[in-house]
This record gives C-alpha cells, sequence and structure tokens, in this order.
C-alpha cells in the first residue's frame, strides 16, 4: 500500500521540555522514535521548520532534536539550536 505523502512546514518550537521512556523492560526497543517537532513520519516532507532551546529525556534509541525516526521523505531549510537529548 502506498502512502500518501505528508507536509509539515512553517513550525518554529521554543523551549520545549519532552520527557518519555519506555517501560517496556527499560530495553530501549522503542519502535518508534521521540523528536520535538515529530517522533515517526513515513514519507513526510519538512519545510521550514525549526526547533530551539529545547530538552529532549527519553531512553528511546531514536531521538533527535527535530525528528525521532524517518522513513523516507525529505528535510529542507529547517534548523534545530539550542537543544540538549538525554538518555
Amino acid at each position: 500500500k502506498e502512502i500518501t505523502p505528508v507536509t509539515i512546514s512553517n513550525v518554529t518550537l521554543s523551549s520545549c521540555d519532552i520527557d518519555v521512556k519506555n517501560n517496556i523492560d527499560n530495553s530501549n526497543h522503542a519502535s518508534n522514535g521521540i523528536g520535538t517537532l515529530l517522533g515517526y513520519g513515513s514519507n513526510v516532507q519538512i519545510k521550514n521548520c525549526h526547533v530551539k532551546n529545547s530538552k529532549i529525556a527519553t531512553n528511546y534509541w531514536q531521538a533527535g532534536g527535530l525528528v525521532g525516526k524517518v522513513s523516507g521523505g525529505q528535510i529542507t531549510d529547517s534548523s534545530v539550536e539550542g537543544i540538549t537529548i538525554t538518555a
């Protein structure tokens, strides 16, 4: 089955504080990711999106300032600054 493309554009997030832990025997086997804008996306287009001065605390192994995990798609004209990710 083909997945319809999704576009996220013109978003700025600032001072986000995300705390997500995997409770499955603390083994870091999360199937999806953790991100400030998007945890997981398939065939997603991200344009002109920015994350500033934010924190992510997680034990998921796929974590990112903008997105945690993307399968297909494209990220353009986007940025991350002043982010802390702790696991």
